[in-house]
């Protein structure tokens, strides 16, 4: 008669079979690591690879990987907004016209940061190459900007001829010896808009933005490049005795630029 296991003992055989670990060879440091991290020996398939997914369609470039507009293209396009139709907007909507002018303005600016500073001749008209002084600046971007007026003999004058040559005089203000926190605070009470400033011995444009931050744009004889610091901390103008802001960008001056009509400069140097 056949002797029959204890059920007992068979299930112990059973339990034996199935948590029997898997020993892998000495020394088969991948199959360890399987192992550790989980490597699911129970299922038939488990070591088949995942198909590979389809690749994704090439994402467009990004804006900032775009070569930049070619300066001389740039000067173009904003020159060739001048003409009947800016003359009707500039007498219509002056408001609207010199914000447009500011924002192009400020597409120039841009080109120019990081430009050097310097004195003497030869003045560069393309940014990034050679020098400029800080009133070649200002004369160099009115100019491309589509203004009529003649840059060398403009960057020679005083700071308070340049900024009567561009501003009505009812927007001229001046101050002597007040602190640059008195100085910043009228600046945000004449509002935005774009503004030359002129200092002891240097010139340049303030900016004051929609939010009323105070910005000067120069090239500067501190860092040597052209740049845009906050003006309250700028030392050019915390440092100047003297400092004399006109508005540019008034309707006459607009009515000049979309006609293309000449700009005196005032002065004989």
């Amino acid at each position: 008669m056949r002797r029959r296991l204890p059920l007992l003992a068979l299930v112990g055989v059973s339990l034996l079979v199935v948590f029997t670990p898997h020993r892998h060879p000495p020394g088969d440091a991948h199959a360890h690591d399987s192992g550790e991290h989980g490597h699911d020996h129970g299922h038939e398939h488990a070591d088949t690879p995942a198909p590979d997914a389809p690749d994704a369609p090439d994402a467009p470039a990004p804006e900032a990987l775009k070569p930049p507009e070619p300066y001389a293209d740039l000067v173009s396009r904003i020159q060739s907004k001048r003409g009947p139709k800016a003359l009707e907007d500039a007498s219509r909507a002056p408001a609207e016209v010199e914000r447009r002018m500011v924002r192009d303005m400020e597409s120039l600016f841009d080109r120019w940061y990081g430009t050097t500073w310097g004195l003497g001749s030869p003045q560069t008209k393309v940014p990034q190459e050679g020098k400029v002084n800080c009133g070649m600046f200002v004369a160099r971007t009115l100019v491309d900007a589509g203004f009529v007026i003649k840059a060398g003999k403009l960057q020679r004058q005083p700071a308070e001829l340049i900024i009567k040559s561009l501003a009505p005089k009812s927007t001229i203000t001046r101050w002597r010896n007040e602190p640059i926190d008195r100085f910043i605070k009228d600046m945000k009470g004449m509002g935005p808009g774009l503004y030359v400033i002129g200092l002891d011995f240097h010139v340049g444009y303030v900016l004051v933005r929609e939010d009323l931050d105070v910005r000067f744009i120069h090239a500067s004889y501190v860092t040597h490049t052209v740049l845009d610091e906050p003006a309250a901390t700028a030392s050019p103008i915390i440092t100047s005795k003297y400092r004399v802001v006109g508005k540019i960008m008034q309707p006459e001056m607009l009515r000049r630029w979309a006609g293309r009509e000449r700009i005196a400069v005032l002065g004989s140097w």
